[in-house]
């Protein structure tokens, strides 16, 4: 089986697999962190498409403070 990126269904970021179990691709997006799985006959037939990137909410530099007492 060959080990083909796919786009992340949720924000469209182009991952590689992770692995493969049972035939079927597993993939975790870098950007949005979600898990998706893909046989590979999945990504046959498809046409490429170009998603703008986005930023995603939640990342950047983290400000903490103490809680109010």
């Amino acid at each position: 089986m060959e080990m083909t990126p796919l786009d992340c269904p949720s924000c469209g970021r182009k991952n590689e697999p992770l692995g493969v179990a049972e035939n079927t691709l597993q993939y975790r997006c870098r950007a949005c962190g979600m898990v998706y799985y893909g046989p590979e006959e999945c990504g046959e037939g498809l046409e490429q498409v170009e998603i703008e990137d986005t930023p995603v909410e939640g990342t950047g530099d983290w400000q903490t403070s103490s809680p109010a007492d």
